[in-house]
């Protein structure tokens, strides 16, 4: 009985503790919850009363007031809003200038006590303002940190930064870093200028193969045809994939004249090399790869048949060259392919 007694008095103690503390953790979540929501309605409250005078600061001559200046928690956040709006929407180079030197002088304390923060959220904060607003103060500190040490999103965000504000040290990094995606990979050498682009074409045998191939993929998408020779240099690759995203790429430039370099693929074991070089020869005239098409019409996937179809009826006299494949060619899989696309784009 007393054993049992005082397992029950444990049970009502551990009861009543878990109460407390539940209760205690829902009256300071409550109270937070208050607090933000008043700091939101202040911000809101300080948005629409300061929107103008940030307008005449920024897009006139007007000179910067001490009521702008913030001095509170929730007016910290409404100049946040308001800058980065102006920063989103306008490229003049005057507005631009305007909100570095301010963030630079006025909320440089802020973002700096962020950036040491533990929490990963606020630490973020800080470093895609640094960047937003070109914070130069805090360059430095950004430069200084350990990537190795970091989260994924604070090395892409480093990394951007880096790539901005000293390429030497990003191109150092970009090559290095494990933990960077393809998608990260391209967004930051997409939003950067070519040189960059340039840079790693010189080191492409340091990246691994992901972003080797994020590289490529990049080129393509960037359009700068100055970059075909070394896309052209790699269709001897021993990769497939480096073959299969140059071939890729060659096609996204939209140019090409030398036809003797894309005919080893009409006949590659590898039947994405084959679609490839299907669709590639739409930039090419018939006349030159009519011959090549037509064998490629009668390959074994279908997905190569059809896109030989496509590029072909898309050239000049191209559904003639369709319908005479489905009178004269005894390969029944290329007559089908043929008259399907001859119903849909005839």
């Amino acid at each position: 009985m007393i054993i049992i007694d005082i397992s029950i008095t444990l049970l009502l103690f551990f009861i009543i503790v878990c109460v407390l503390v539940l209760g205690i953790l829902y009256t300071y979540l409550t109270y937070k919850h208050q607090i933000e929501s008043k700091r939101q309605s202040k911000k809101k409250e300080y948005i629409k009363s300061k929107q103008n005078d940030w307008h005449l600061f920024l897009l006139n001559d007007a000179e910067l007031p001490d009521s702008l200046i913030p001095k509170q928690k929730y007016e910290l956040l409404g100049v946040e809003d308001i800058l980065l709006t102006y920063i989103q929407n306008f490229s003049d180079s005057t507005v631009q200038s305007k909100i570095k030197q301010f963030a630079n002088t006025y909320l440089v304390n802020h973002y700096a006590k962020l950036l040491k923060s533990r929490i990963l959220n606020k630490r973020m904060i800080a470093l895609n303002r640094i960047l937003d607003f070109q914070i130069d103060e805090l360059i430095e500190d950004c430069l200084q940190l350990d990537l190795q040490k970091l989260s994924k999103e604070e090395q892409f965000q480093i990394l951007k930064i880096q790539a901005r504000f000293n390429p030497s040290i990003f191109l150092e990094n970009i090559v290095a870093v494990q933990k960077l995606s393809d998608i990260e990979f391209k967004k930051i050498l997409l939003t950067n200028d070519d040189w960059i682009v340039q840079e790693l074409i010189t080191q492409f045998k340091k990246l691994n193969l992901k972003k080797q191939c994020s590289l490529i993929e990049t080129i393509g998408l960037k359009r700068t045809l100055d970059f075909s020779p070394f896309l052209e240099s790699l269709l001897a690759h021993e990769h497939a994939e480096i073959r299969i995203h140059s071939l890729k790429a060659i096609y996204e430039l939209g140019i090409t004249t030398n036809t003797n370099q894309f005919l080893p693929f009409v006949s590659s074991p590898n039947w994405e090399e084959r679609l490839m070089v299907a669709k590639l020869f739409q930039h090419l005239p018939l006349t030159q790869t009519r011959y090549h098409l037509v064998q490629l019409i009668q390959d074994s996937s279908w997905w190569v048949r059809y896109q030989a179809a496509i590029t072909i009826i898309n050239g000049k006299g191209g559904k003639n060259i369709l319908e005479n494949i489905t009178e004269i060619t005894t390969d029944q899989y290329a007559i089908d392919i043929a008259k399907e696309v001859l119903t849909i784009r005839g």
